[in-house]
This record gives structure tokens, C-alpha cells and sequence, in this order.
């Protein structure tokens, strides 16, 4: 890209040595060219690459016979002549400069992966089943007080390793095998246990990605705006096309699928604009309809100032097949909070099974996030991050009736459909002794979000409130630790055995973990 640069300023250069030459009694552009290039191949700073570069354009203008300024038709052949060899829009400059396929191809291969090594600690707080209603009972074959947590600590690792192949014309293909169970969404941790001869090894992705104009940007004459374009397909991260929070996807849910992703820059009042569409399926349980989802959104770069940039997106999720499946990633009622379903249940064990959900998904998510250069302190700079996402299903419940003769539907229509949440980074880990601290609030009713896809940091992914803070520090290159607590408290009684006047729940956890973390 650098020589790209050059010889693009050289262009112009070009153009006015040539104007120059055809405005009076001036030197020749053969002349004008052949100095340029005599001062330049003693610059030590260019690569040998360029010099040849500019040889060759001399050779070429001598060969063409341009000669000294006669009239308009010399300005214009040499006018065509560059726009030939530098125009975004002609023939790929590596053709003309010698850059055309020069990797080889163990060069073409990029290889990557990551290994984490976490304790975790949970501590719950629910004693309602047996103190608050007293419903539990000896002879029950599925009693309240088998539901009862204990505290729980735990060792885990992650081990995700991928490959990405440069097909070449701007094309790429890659894959990575990841831990964690095979029918998840996003579980990548493997819980040590005493056996570690049976890990469970997932495609985590498998994709194509092609990026047309990766290398120069392209140019709309008539609005006077560049663009370039990003095409993804098969399995791939979600993240490559859209914004988005650990509140509405988590990093670690791959889709399967395609999205596109398109970014135009030089737009009134803005920096870039972007667009995304994408359309994905994502197993719920191997055995039944996998949901699927139509995404889009919208996506506004602005550099306020020297040291403050801000994004804005608004995006919309439409979730089609979305079922009350023993997918403990969609529903799981310690995990998830107690979305629930047309037959009352709120977890993938009950014993009266489940089929669709209540509620459809259909959700609005708009995200600002502020990137400022922050403060120098102790010889190092915090950068200071701040992003605020809220969340809003516009078909959140869908009818107003009790099922099964429980209450779980009493709740009017659209009462448990908003979400939001506030995160704040002071520091960036980027070299051996960087730190970089965090804190977060989050705020998700019963129907706000849809499971399968969002975070499961906290114990819940919906029907929660809570707080996060943690910190993170940059032990040598590319080995960093983390450690971070999470306090969550569940808003709203979720579960088919309460009483049907007990609206509000006594259900509190707090988490902690340290992790130690690998790239490569």
C-alpha cells in the first residue's frame, strides 16, 4: 500500500510536469520524467521495486513517442497513458509493478489460535424453594428442593486453533476447531473433570470471505465517495459484518450463513458510513428446526474530535423457529433466566416438555460507543472506552393468557421486552506491562434478548440485573491474565412451582474467575 502511495503522488506529479510541459517552452515530458527519476533512484529510502517502477515508465514514454508540447491531442495520450497505468479502476497495479503473485505458497497461509486456562467460583442465593413458599414435598418426583444450587467451583480450559488460506483476487478461506460441547451455540470451556481423554472438539468456522476492493477503495464520480465491500460465507463470527454486545450475541456464537458488509467513506458530516445484511441458522437441537435470522444494520463513524471518535448503530435481529428446545444455550432456566415457553416451562427438564416460546424475538438494538485517547499516568496512556447498548423486542409476548394453569403468562404484552447496558474501559492491553480495568451494569427483562446467541458470563442472559467489574494485565507479549466478578440478582419469579402472587425473586449470584490467557 505504501508503494501504492508513492506512485499514485508520482501520477499526479505526472500530470503536472505534463501540463507544464504543453503550457509553453518548457522541457519535454520525456525530460521532466527522466529527471524525476534520475533524483529518485538515489533516494536510499525507496524500495528497488519502485525504482524499477519509474524505469520502466520512462522506457514506456520514450517508446510511445510523446514528445514536447504540440497541441491537445500529445496532453491527452499522456493523460490516458497514466490514467492506464494508475487509475483504481484499470488493470491491477501489481500487473504493472511486479507484484503480481509474489507469495508463494506456504506464505499464503496464516495460522492462529488461543488457549485459556480459568477458575471460576459461583455462589448462589436461592433459598425460596424451601423457606419463602414451602411447596417442596418428600414424595414429589420432581421437587422444588432437587432445584436447589449449591455453590459450585471449577476448573476449565479453552483451546480454539484455525487456519486462513489466501486464495488469491482478494479471497480468503479459513477454518478453526474449538472445545466445548458440539450442539452449543457459544459454550467453547471444557470443565477439567478426571477424564481428559474425551474432549469434545467443535468447526467452530468455516468460511470464505472476499473483499473485491480490499486494496484500493471503489470511486463514485458522480457522488464523490469511496466504498469497499466485505462478503462472507459458511460459519464465521458474527462480529466480521456487525456490531454488537455480549448483551444481544456473544463473541463465542458463530453463525452459519451469509453477510455482507459495505463502507462508504466521504459522507456529509460523517467519517463512514456502513451497511450490513446478513442471514444465518444456528443449531438449536440436532434433532428439530434450527433457528434462523434475518440481520441488518446501520452504522455511523464520526471523529468529533482530535482525541474523541464515536460509532453509532442501530441494527434489528428477526428470529424465525425459535423453540423451548433441551438446548441449555436457548433455555436453560440456571443459565438463562426463564424465557418461557407455550406450555409453561421455563427449563429443557421439565418434565411436561415444551415446544415454541411465548414470545417471538424481533429485536431492536442500537449501540454508541466512544473511543477517547484518555490520560497519561505512571509514564503509560489509558485510553478510556465507553459503550452503551439497549436492546427492544418489539414482539415480546404474544398473548396475554395463563398456560397450563400457571402463571407464567399473566404479564400484559410487552412488559418484559427492554434491555440495556453501560461498560466502561480505562486502559488497553497491548504490551508486556499494560493494564487495563473495567466495570459494567446491566439491565434485562424476561423477554428482552434472545438466549441461545447472548452472554453467559453472568449466570442469566435474560431476567437479570447485575453488576461486573474486573481488570486485566499484559504479562508478557501475547500472555495476559484477567480476573473479573459478576453480582447478579433475577427480577422477576420465572419458575411453574410458585405461587402465582409472587412476583418478584429472591434468586442472587455471584461469580468470580481468573483466567490466564495465550494467544498465538
Amino acid at each position: 500500500m505504501r508503494r501504492l502511495n508513492i506512485l499514485l503522488v508520482l501520477a499526479a506529479g505526472l500530470i503536472l510536469v505534463a501540463n507544464a510541459a504543453f503550457a509553453g517552452e518548457k522541457p519535454t515530458v520525456k525530460e521532466a520524467v527522466k529527471n524525476m527519476y534520475d533524483v529518485l533512484k538515489n533516494d536510499t529510502t525507496l524500495d528497488p521495486a519502485v525504482k524499477q517502477a519509474l524505469h520502466g515508465l520512462c522506457e514506456a514514454i520514450e517508446s510511445e513517442g510523446v514528445g514536447p508540447g504540440e497541441g491537445p491531442a500529445d496532453e491527452t495520450a499522456v493523460r490516458r497513458r497514466i490514467d492506464d497505468w494508475f487509475a483504481a479502476d484499470s488493470a491491477s497495479y501489481a500487473e504493472y509493478f511486479g507484484q503480481k503473485n509474489e507469495k508463494g505458497f506456504w506464505q499464503r497461509w496464516k495460522l492462529y489460535g488461543d488457549f485459556r486456562v480459568r477458575y471460576e467460583v459461583d455462589a448462589h442465593r436461592d433459598e425460596r424453594w424451601r423457606d419463602q413458599y414451602d411447596y417442596c414435598s418428600e414424595s414429589d418426583t420432581y421437587t422444588c428442593k432437587d432445584r436447589h444450587r449449591d455453590d459450585r467451583a471449577s476448573w476449565q480450559q479453552r483451546f480454539r486453533i484455525g487456519f486462513q488460506y489466501d486464495v488469491g483476487h482478494h479471497m480468503y478461506a479459513g477454518a478453526r476447531l474449538s472445545t466445548g460441547p458440539c450442539g452449543l451455540a457459544k459454550d467453547e470451556d471444557q470443565t477439567q473433570t478426571g477424564d481428559f481423554t474425551r474432549w469434545k472438539f467443535d468447526l467452530d468456522r468455516c468460511y470464505v470471505r472476499w473483499s473485491p476492493f480490499e486494496d484500493a477503495p471503489h470511486h463514485c464520480d458522480r457522488l464523490g465517495l469511496d466504498a469497499t465491500v466485505d462478503f462472507y460465507v459458511g460459519k464465521f463470527d458474527h462480529r466480521w459484518a456487525f456490531y454488537a454486545t455480549p448483551m444481544v450475541w456473544d463473541e463465542e456464537a458463530q453463525p452459519t450463513g451469509f453477510a455482507m458488509r459495505k463502507k462508504i467513506t466521504g459522507i456529509p458530516w460523517f467519517d463512514a458510513l456502513e451497511f450490513a445484511f446478513g442471514m444465518y441458522t444456528l443449531t438449536e437441537e440436532d434433532e428439530n428446526d434450527d433457528a434462523w435470522v434475518n440481520v441488518g444494520q446501520l452504522t455511523l463513524h464520526k471523529k468529533v474530535s482530535e482525541r474523541l471518535n464515536m460509532r453509532i448503530s442501530a441494527g434489528i435481529y428477526d428470529w424465525n423457529d425459535v423453540d423451548n428446545t433441551c438446548n441449555d444455550g436457548s433455555i436453560d432456566w440456571w443459565d438463562l433466566g426463564g424465557a418461557i415457553d407455550d406450555e409453561g416451562r421455563t427449563h429443557p427438564y421439565d418434565y411436561r416438555g415444551g415446544y415454541e416460546f411465548l414470545s417471538d424475538f424481533e429485536i431492536l438494538d442500537f449501540i454508541i460507543r466512544l473511543e477517547h485517547t484518555g490520560f497519561e499516568f505512571m509514564n503509560r496512556q489509558w485510553p478510556i472506552i465507553v459503550t452503551f447498548d439497549y436492546a427492544y423486542n418489539t414482539d415480546a409476548r404474544e398473548n396475554d393468557e395463563t398456560v397450563d394453569g400457571y402463571m407464567a403468562a399473566a404479564r400484559p404484552r410487552g412488559e418484559q421486552n427492554d434491555a440495556f447496558m453501560f461498560d466502561l474501559w480505562v486502559g488497553k492491553i497491548e504490551k508486556q506491562g499494560d493494564w487495563a480495568f473495567n466495570y459494567g451494569y446491566w439491565y434485562v427483562e424476561q423477554d428482552a434478548v434472545f438466549g441461545l446467541v447472548t452472554q453467559d458470563d453472568f449466570p442469566f442472559t435474560n431476567n437479570f440485573y447485575g453488576h461486573t467489574a474486573g481488570a486485566r494485565y499484559m504479562l508478557f507479549d501475547k500472555v495476559w491474565l484477567e480476573t473479573r466478578v459478576f453480582f447478579a440478582k433475577q427480577m422477576v419469579d420465572d419458575d411453574f412451582c410458585v405461587d402465582e402472587t409472587a412476583q418478584t425473586s429472591d434468586r442472587t449470584n455471584i461469580r468470580f474467575r481468573f483466567d490466564l490467557n495465550i494467544d498465538f
